[in-house]
């Protein structure tokens, strides 16, 4: 079976060849920063870590990675996806450093 190249992306090339651009839209998107005046630069990623015990967060990691992987070829988003499973395995690495 052939690949799917995944033309919605907007870089349709290796993971390592992403943009930074293309890797904003993954690591830090917009629609998970804080809303709140109070907390202007607040990331999810952040408030999940600071909520959790590290062996919950190292379990929400892995979950993610699971789970982006697990759908890439299902959404027509296959490189995101791939992107966002590969951020959340470097916050695990990242969390047993």
């Amino acid at each position: 079976m052939g690949q799917k190249k995944n033309s919605s992306s907007p870089s349709s090339g290796s993971l390592d060849s992403a943009t930074p651009e293309d890797w904003d839209r993954v690591s830090k998107p917009r629609h998970y920063a804080s809303q709140n005046a109070e907390y202007p630069r607040l990331e999810c990623i952040d408030a999940i870590k600071a909520a959790c015990s590290i062996d919950e967060f190292r379990g929400h990691c892995k979950a993610n990675v699971m789970k982006y992987t697990w759908r890439c070829d299902h959404k027509g988003a296959t490189i995101n996806d791939l992107r966002k499973a590969r951020q959340y395995l470097d916050w695990l690495i990242e969390s047993y450093l």
